[in-house]
């Protein structure tokens, strides 16, 4: 309760929780390499749909996205009703898990537990 007073009774649960950063960043030189790499893709796909019209262009988007998703959707297809059943249940256990440890640390801060 004190320290909600001492921050005028804000109950903004940003101010009471520890925020864990995790530093899985990439470093500035493979950063820069990534964004370089990124602008000339950029440029020549710039290059390839500069005289397109808006209605191939759309057409090629889609196929690219359709493409891209090819992949998950196979694997999506493969499954069988156990499979989903199986990835169901553990991740309403991961969320199970997530959810009780918010819960306790938001008691905790708020020194409720």
């Amino acid at each position: 309760i004190k320290e909600i007073e001492k921050n005028n009774f804000n109950l903004n649960i940003s101010l009471y929780i520890e925020k864990y950063i995790e530093d899985n960043l990439p470093s500035i030189e493979d950063a820069f390499f990534e964004l370089k790499n990124s602008w000339k893709e950029n440029l020549s796909y710039e290059k390839k749909f500069n005289d397109y019209q808006y209605g191939e262009f759309k057409i090629a988007v889609a196929e690219s996205v359709i493409s891209y998703l090819e992949p998950i959707n196979e694997k999506f297809n493969n499954l069988g009703d156990k499979e989903v059943d199986e990835i169901i249940r553990k991740n309403l256990e991961l969320a199970k898990e997530s959810a009780e440890l918010t819960i306790s640390e938001v008691e905790d801060a708020l020194g409720i537990s």
